[in-house]
């Protein structure tokens, strides 16, 4: 439990440290936003993803605890086969489908408000989508003291909502990085 208050500790530290360097830097040098600052940008953004991938994954842990994909939660679950096949074997809970199917989503278009539209901007808003659930899930492994790193594997029948791995990750991270590196690809170079 130690090391656990340890690392949050320093990952809210950093946290806080990254944001305070980002402001710093947007209200210091006036043409951060020119075609020069592309990866300034770039890196800005994966590394405030990373920021709330870390947060999020905290609150999941508190809201969970041990028991993943939401499985001794009060919501209601739907599972056909065909959802399963489609989730690589997890069940749809109304805990996941509000919150990660639309809040989250709803929460990544919000600056679309205060901006016009375009295919470039939506790529990247589905592409920090893809980043968000993927790094989320995974910091939600590293940051449980229930599992840690260690126990984060394919021979781990705890993790039952992970059925497909290849190699030491589970398979749909490979295929939501696989869909960042393409929407990233597109956007990233307009945004």
């Amino acid at each position: 439990m130690k090391f656990y208050r340890g690392v949050l500790l320093f990952t809210l530290i950093l946290i806080f440290l990254s944001i305070i360097y980002l402001n710093y830097y947007l209200i210091t040098y006036k043409d951060v936003y020119d075609h020069a600052s592309q990866i300034i940008k770039a890196t800005g953004l994966i590394i405030f993803l990373f920021i709330i991938s870390i947060l999020y994954a905290n609150v999941e842990i508190e809201v969970e605890g041990e028991h993943g994909w939401a499985q001794d939660l009060p919501t209601w679950t739907y599972g056909p086969e065909w959802i399963k096949n489609l989730l690589s074997g997890k069940y749809l809970t109304g805990y996941h489908t509000f919150l990660l199917l639309l809040f989250i989503p709803a929460i990544f278009h919000f600056p679309l408000f205060f901006t016009s539209w375009t295919i470039y901007k939506e790529c990247v808003i589905l592409g920090s989508y893809f980043f968000f659930v993927v790094v989320e899930d995974f910091m939600w492994f590293a940051f449980n003291p229930k599992y840690g790193l260690k126990r984060f594997n394919s021979r781990n029948k705890r993790i039952w909502w992970h059925r497909n791995w290849f190699g030491p990750l589970p398979d749909l991270y490979l295929e939501g990085m696989l869909i960042v590196l393409i929407m990233f690809s597109i956007g990233l170079p307009y945004f």
